[in-house]
């Protein structure tokens, strides 16, 4: 196993990525879209490691994983044709319409629709497009949305890990590990079947 020296480069590494992430947490503070900040760390990654040699465009082409960029763009173009169609809408619509005012049960089918969804779609995604669903059928209910909401992001979580598409670190995890969809559910598939049992003192 190779062992790590704290020298220069990794000094200089560090303090990149630092002030990349104190810049796109502070977004709202200078203005400057998080994106912007990201892409102008990876510049200053780029630009620094030709000085220190320890780093070249080369290398920053190689490092990028175009499994996860493709999954989240495919992800996105997905969601973005299926929006205006009303099939998400119609779901919650729907389970809303059944629950009958029966909070708990709405809460159990919304999360298990939520779930259910997060193994094939990003679970961030999944969450974005039912947060404002949730919040209309609260304010027609005349309830608080604040439980739903949290139901709905604990269970996008447990459905995410499931799945190797779930989420973009599971793909990366299983990129770089060489770790099949198969794989990936029939080992992870088992505690996300229990997770919601532990999920429940929060519902």
């Amino acid at each position: 196993m190779e062992e790590l020296v704290w020298n220069t480069d990794m000094l200089v590494s560090s303090l990149v990525l630092l002030f990349t992430f104190a810049a796109i947490f502070t977004e709202g503070i200078h203005g400057v879209h998080r994106v912007k900040c990201a892409m102008a760390g990876a510049a200053v990654m780029i630009v620094l490691g030709q000085i220190f040699g320890f780093y070249n465009p080369e290398g920053a082409v190689e490092a990028i994983d175009w499994d996860v960029v493709f999954l989240l763009g495919g992800m996105m173009t997905i969601v973005a044709i299926m929006i205006p169609t009303g099939g998400f809408q119609q779901l919650a619509y729907a389970i809303a319409d059944f629950s009958k005012g029966r909070l708990f049960l709405l809460m159990a089918l919304m999360g298990t629709l939520v779930t259910v969804l997060s193994l094939l779609l990003d679970n961030v995604t999944t969450v974005v497009i039912f947060g404002p669903l949730i919040i209309l059928i609260c304010q027609s209910l005349r309830v608080s949305a604040i439980p739903f909401l949290l139901a709905a992001a604990l269970l996008s979580d447990t459905g995410g890990v499931a799945t190797l598409v779930g989420d973009p670190p599971n793909l990366m995890i299983g990129s770089a590990a060489e770790i099949s969809f198969n794989d990936f559910v029939i080992h992870m598939g088992a505690m996300v079947e229990l997770n919601p049992v532990l999920h429940t003192p929060y519902c």
